[in-house]
């Protein structure tokens, strides 16, 4: 008996060893192989199942496609920096578990899903932000990108505990975070984004008054009026900062 099950603890080992994960990024797959790089659009099951930390530079990997992340089960990190232009999918991958940090990187457009902690910054090209799934991370940070000009979290649901920050974005002007959990978020501070005066909101009474909720700089927002829309894009209200 027990040889028996010997047998099949090393039958089972050698399956999972031996079985391979379709990468058809040849960027993606060099840094994933390192030195062992093999260009066979495949990689260990073994290894991407047991990889906590991707870090990845454009400049040396520039990655497109990122078949083959949905196998790294234990990723607990993921780092992009200097990417090249171009789209960022990544909203069919559940990244809640994951610290996610893009920055410094020529995506004009990025899409993701389910997130956890995630910081978005300094991404000098990228004009939209859109996040379609669940947010449980405890921070969220979206700023000093220069030319994003929309975030929308119209389709995402947002779990107890998240915190946001969004600011230092010269050129946001629009974002939408009615959703239906506006109340959910511990807090949400939207500062020093010079040109945002429209923030779609579920209940924007609750949105102006709850102290949770931290979207105007007296000292930036000189002579700007804040209007605040209903879910068909009427104005609910609006806030005049008169210049000082």
């Amino acid at each position: 008996m027990k040889s028996l099950l010997l047998f099949i603890t090393i039958c089972i080992s050698s399956v999972s060893f031996g079985q391979n994960v379709y990468v058809p990024d040849n960027s993606f797959e060099a840094y994933l192989e390192q030195g062992s790089f093999n260009d066979d659009d495949s990689v260990s099951q073994f290894f991407l199942s047991n990889l906590f930390t991707v870090a990845i530079d454009g400049n040396s990997h520039p990655v497109a496609d990122w078949t083959g992340l949905e196998s790294a089960t234990s990723l607990s990190q993921m780092a992009l920096t200097n990417m090249p232009s171009g789209l960022l999918d990544l909203s069919s991958y559940d990244l809640s578990s994951v610290m996610l940090n893009i920055n410094s990187c020529l995506y004009d457009e990025i899409y993701l899903g389910n997130i956890g902690q995630t910081i978005i910054s300094s991404n000098p090209l990228l004009q939209s932000l859109m996040v379609s799934g669940e947010i449980t991370g405890i921070q969220i940070q979206i700023q000093n990108n220069s030319s994003l000009s929309q975030i929308d979290f119209s389709t995402a649901t947002v779990g107890a505990g998240c915190n946001l920050v969004t600011q230092g974005n010269n050129n946001l002007s629009f974002m939408n975070m009615k959703n239906g959990y506006c109340l959910y978020w511990s807090s949400v501070s939207i500062l020093l984004n010079p040109v945002l005066f429209c923030i779609q909101v579920d209940d924007p009474i609750y949105c102006e008054v709850a102290t949770t909720w931290n979207w105007s700089e007296f000292d930036y927002w000189d002579g700007d009026t804040i209007r605040i829309l209903d879910g068909n894009m009427n104005e609910i209200d609006s806030v005049n900062y008169p210049g000082e």
